[in-house]
């Protein structure tokens, strides 16, 4: 089993012992995008961001940069610009500004949808 495999499998228990905890559901939805479940990690990463929002009053960036992914993924090139502009506005926040795990997801994200091609070679499922 590979390492993506392996996270995937370790967060989907996770889920079952705390399904409404938006940090484990992003975690989820990272796992199934590393693992190439684009659609999947669409649909959890929308209800992490539903909860973290919920929790926080404000967006998470990480959820933002992998739904921004995401979407690149799948084809949906308006949405993953739209998100990935989303991302930009949450790093000039005080609070995100100087996160370098965020700072790292949109460096990603950034090469991966303005990069012509960039799609995995992986099929969704």
């Amino acid at each position: 089993m590979d390492a993506y495999a392996q996270a995937l499998a370790w967060a989907e228990r996770a889920v079952e012992a705390s399904p409404e905890n938006g940090s484990i559901l992003n975690t989820l939805g990272v796992a199934q995008y590393r693992a190439g479940h684009f659609k999947e990690a669409l649909e959890t990463l929308e209800r992490s961001v539903k909860l973290n929002s919920k929790a926080s009053g404000a967006l998470n960036p990480a959820d933002v940069a992998f739904i921004a992914m995401a979407h690149h993924q799948l084809g949906h090139p308006d949405e993953a610009r739209k998100h990935l502009e989303t991302l930009r506005d949450l790093l000039t926040w005080d609070q995100w500004k100087n996160n370098t795990d965020n700072q790292t997801f949109l460096q990603e994200a950034q090469e991966r949808i303005t990069t012509p091609d960039s799609t995995d070679e992986q099929p969704d499922e």
